[in-house]
């Protein structure tokens, strides 16, 4: 038997996408998720997308980076769901899901311009200075530690150590380096966790970024959002209670996988 999976990317974020009602027979463990975001790809998936009917919403989304691990939220993959369930005639172009951090709503303008709204930013910490470099830890529907900086750095090397410091164990956190370019555009840099790689994009992340820049400059509260793979926008309203990033979701391809090749994996 064939399992259809999807592949899709937002701002070069790459998912690999399983609607679940298509595949009842699969049973997604760490070893599954680690194989197809690997499978018959170049370089490998960011992450896999699990979507699933909800009594209460439209569709339940969870999210896996590619070592298996679970996350709360992730932006980026939600407007490659929204868009594929809108392709599929499964939603309309106005919908509202759930995942990790709670229920969001979602408009699917056109594949360009997808918007989704994101679990009001939050100060976890206060100042927090590892190796010189200062950062405060926001949730955004996701842990994030966000640093300012000014210059150049080693990314993957600096995102690693602050990653993995003391101050984060055991479960670690996402680095965001974000860089002031005028009062309504930032350039965001992340390393995630769970993948252990800079990104071309993080979409909480994004947000994150955003809402400590607006807090420490009184910026605009519409900020475009510089990123790798491409552009974001991060608007809210002056409280920060209602906050939406927008950007585009592609759907790279449509495939299939024989249920027994993935069954073998993990015994």
């Amino acid at each position: 038997m064939l399992v259809p999976f999807t592949k899709a990317h937002g701002t070069g974020n790459s998912f690999i996408i399983l609607y679940l009602p298509e595949c009842p027979d699969i049973t997604l463990n760490k070893h599954i998720i680690q194989f197809l975001c690997q499978y018959k790809s170049n370089d490998s998936i960011d992450g896999l997308l699990a979507i699933s009917n909800n009594e209460r919403f439209d569709f339940k989304m969870d999210y896996y980076n590619n070592d298996g691990t679970w996350e709360t939220m992730c932006a980026n993959g939600a407007r490659c769901a929204g868009l594929l369930l809108y392709k599929k005639n499964i939603i309309a172009k106005k919908a509202s899901f759930i995942s990790g951090d709670g229920p969001h709503d979602i408009i699917i303008h056109d594949e360009n311009n997808i918007e989704v709204s994101i679990f009001p930013p939050e100060y976890t910490s206060d100042e927090i200075i590892i190796d010189e470099l200062s950062g405060f830890s926001i949730n955004s529907g996701a842990k994030h530690f966000v640093v300012e900086v000014s210059e150049h750095l080693n990314w993957y090397e600096v995102g690693k150590q602050i990653r993995f410091s003391k101050y984060f164990s055991p479960h670690g956190t996402n680095v965001n380096f974000v860089q002031r370019i005028t009062n309504d555009t930032l350039k965001v840099i992340t390393y995630e966790k769970g993948i252990e790689q800079i990104m071309k994009s993080c979409g909480s992340g994004s947000v994150a970024a955003a809402y400590h820049m607006y807090k420490k400059y009184n910026l605009n509260n519409k900020l475009n959002i510089e990123v790798e793979g491409g552009q974001l926008t991060v608007h809210a309203d002056n409280d920060w209670n209602n906050v939406w990033l927008t950007g585009p979701a592609k759907i790279i391809e449509n495939t299939s996988i024989e249920i027994g090749e993935i069954n073998e994996i993990g015994k």
